[in-house]
């Protein structure tokens, strides 16, 4: 073989390559038969009503409440609406719902089951706020004595 018939027989075996792969792929595919795949079966579902209160009772606007699946998978969050309210459609099985409002977190409510084509409902309560120490009295009884100035 010289240089000048390299390009030839590379340009040659190339075409080989191709034609023969092309043939196998035609094979392969001709005799699979392509089945139309079925769409996925839906699970059943059900409604989750939130409703988030604040420590005096009043419903809390914007609150976030964080939904779960009790095994801790899907987490979700949603805002309440100005009625303190939240509605979302879950399929069925247990949750967790917690919320937060303003830095401070309710309780976990913890296992509610929502069940097929019904509606569950929660309530949420967010506590008040701690409020932040106030010096007493009796805060200073352990300072030293200040010192007069001379």
């Amino acid at each position: 073989m010289n240089r000048e018939s390299i390009p030839t027989y590379a340009g040659g075996l190339l075409v080989a390559l191709l034609l023969f792969g092309a043939g196998a792929w035609a094979q392969g595919t001709a005799s699979k038969t392509i089945r139309p795949t079925r769409p996925a079966a839906r699970q059943p579902t059900g409604v989750l009503h939130g409703r988030v209160l604040g420590a005096d009772g009043k419903p809390v606007k914007g609150a976030r409440v964080m939904v779960q699946s009790s095994d801790g998978r899907t987490p979700r969050a949603l805002l309440t609406g100005a009625d303190g309210r939240c509605r979302l459609t879950r399929t069925i099985g247990p949750y967790d719902l917690r919320a937060n409002s303003n830095g401070q977190w309710s309780e976990w409510t913890r296992n509610v089951r929502v069940k097929a084509g019904e509606e569950t409902g929660v309530t949420l309560r967010i506590p008040a706020a701690p409020r932040p120490p106030v010096a007493s009295p009796e805060s200073g009884k352990n300072k030293p004595p200040a010192k007069k100035p001379e």
